[in-house]
């Protein structure tokens, strides 16, 4: 895995993420949005985040403007709509991505001089969306798997719903495999959530990096396909060694 970074090369990166809190929440532990953004900040990088006015964990929407630009911490903020959702795997949650994605096609028209793209996948609409905008633009993007879609959406589902539904599932794991072929490197919280294609085998195992979710994490992890191991999470010293050799 090469580093995307020189020696006190400093970089403008764009974060999208759905489904975490924002520097905005204070009452949520922190993700991979807030690790990576105060990150990349620390060590003197600039950082643009997009993400939605819809908030997972609460099941509600944020009062923010989706015309205007926040900053918090020397990081600029857009929030882009969607229609939302009440159950985490259902069709209006699909549909939501579906809007979501097209709203982030607009957006990203307005978004200029970016150096770097992380995208939390999923939704996969959107990944696949951000990723051809990247490919169009020549920046190099990771890809940061969070779970295992759209796969989970036919988990304990009978025959016939699995028969109706599998042209969709075909298409949305196309545009899974092509965000995955044009990205420059994958992370994840678990190699389970990558896809288990043998075609894509050799590409994931070049590309892929074991991240977690907070800051906060004190248990044992396991990097694989990754020369170094890190036994115990401690301190935030921890997690920027561990975005320092992905970078």
């Amino acid at each position: 895995m090469k580093s995307i970074l020189k020696k006190n090369d400093k970089k403008n990166f764009l974060i999208f993420q759905t489904a975490e809190p924002t520097h905005f929440e204070n009452d949520y532990a922190p993700m991979r949005l807030i690790s990576l953004a105060d990150f990349l900040i620390n060590n003197g990088h600039k950082v643009t985040i997009i993400t939605t006015l819809f908030f997972h964990q609460k099941k509600k929407f944020r009062n923010f403007k989706t015309e205007k630009k926040y900053k918090i911490n020397g990081i600029n903020y857009f929030f882009i709509t969607s229609p939302g959702y009440f159950k985490n795997i259902s069709f209006k949650r699909l549909f939501d991505h579906f809007i979501l994605a097209n709203n982030l096609k607009k957006k990203l028209n307005s978004i200029k001089n970016i150096d770097y793209v992380f995208i939390g996948f999923p939704p996969i609409e959107t990944s696949y969306v951000l990723s051809s905008w990247c490919y169009r633009n020549n920046i190099p993007y990771t890809l940061d798997f969070k779970d295992d879609w759209p796969e989970i959406f036919f988990y304990k589902r009978n025959f016939f719903f699995k028969l109706i539904f599998y042209p969709a599932f075909i298409f949305l794991r196309y545009l899974k495999n092509l965000t995955i072929i044009k990205s420059k490197n994958i992370t994840g919280i678990s190699k389970k959530f990558l896809p288990k294609s043998k075609k894509l085998s050799k590409i994931i195992k070049n590309k892929y990096l074991t991240l977690y979710l907070t800051k906060d994490i004190k248990k044992k992890i396991n990097l694989n396909n990754v020369r170094y191991e890190i036994k115990k999470l401690k301190d935030n010293k921890k997690n920027d060694y561990i975005y320092r050799k992905f970078l």
